[in-house]
């Protein structure tokens, strides 16, 4: 038992002499140069279709009158069944 307990001695005096170190940064003062750069490069080798949009046919324009000529008709069926349309009778052809 007292050789574990001299090694376990030791080990304790070890660890404390070891110094602790930080873990080591990565430098990252030019990472943005790089990404930049990446960026730039990119955009100029890369070909970009050009879109000319949906191919359509537009109606051509159509002459308005200048005025709307409003006509008004009456319907009239009497009793015998036979039409009249603004007064003139209709024969029926069905």
């Amino acid at each position: 038992m007292s050789l574990l307990i001299k090694d376990i001695q030791l080990l304790n005096r070890l660890i404390r002499t070891i110094p602790i170190r930080k873990p080591s940064e990565i430098n990252t003062g030019s990472m943005a140069d790089i990404a930049f750069l990446l960026l730039i490069f990119f955009l100029i080798t890369i070909s970009i279709d050009q879109d000319y949009g949906i191919s359509s046919t537009i109606a051509k324009s159509f002459d308005v009158p200048d005025s709307i000529q409003i006509s008004q008709s009456s319907l009239w069926v009497n009793a015998r069944g036979t039409f009249m349309v603004n007064e003139i009778e209709v024969k029926e052809t069905i």
